[in-house]
């Protein structure tokens, strides 16, 4: 049975695997690294020279990730990483409904982080940063889904989420996971 040449592999999906590869190792590295200290809105004067292992670049990457993601950013380099080895090893087909499902993922993670603030209130206070889930878990969390649906439902709804976007990201078929079990 032929490949249709809409998803046939191509040298440009490994190209992307290998640039994506070198970016999440670099996030890596400004994640672990960053100090709000490098960041001249957070103060004045910042550091100089900058205290993160990838320079000022890397203090503004892991600052805007950290404010957008919260404590989740510390994720974005593993799921950036996963993303890459699709590239590299999906043989046919779409990629992209994997990115999808990592975005549900994100989503999902965010709610559950707000859910529980107190918890996270240490790492919030070290980071400088709004809330558990950053920016994004604040609209999506307290903002829009615990307004709408309360705790407890959005709890239910990110749980489902988080658990269908881990079953679609690694086609996983849960009936053979629970036969083993």
């Amino acid at each position: 049975m032929a490949i249709p040449p809409e998803t046939a592999r191509s040298g440009w999906r490994d190209v992307g695997g290998i640039l994506l590869h070198a970016f999440w190792i670099l996030l890596l590295l400004s994640l672990v690294s960053y100090h709000a200290s490098d960041i001249y809105i957070m103060q004045s004067p910042p550091n100089q020279p900058a205290l993160n292992l990838i320079g000022p670049v890397g203090a503004w990457l892991a600052f805007g990730v950290l404010m957008g993601l919260g404590v989740v950013g510390y994720l974005a380099p593993l799921a950036i990483g996963v993303y890459a080895c699709f590239l590299h090893l999906k043989k046919q087909g779409w990629v992209w409904p994997k990115l999808v499902w990592l975005i549900l993922l994100f989503m999902a993670l965010l709610c559950l982080v707000e859910l529980r603030p107190e918890f996270w209130q240490p790492a919030v206070r070290r980071l400088n940063i709004v809330g558990p889930g950053g920016v994004l878990g604040v609209l999506l969390g307290p903002r829009g889904l615990f307004k709408l649906m309360g705790t407890a439902g959005t709890a239910i709804l990110a749980g489902a989420v988080l658990l269908a976007s881990l079953v679609l990201l690694f086609e996983v078929q849960l009936l053979l996971v629970f036969r083993l079990a």
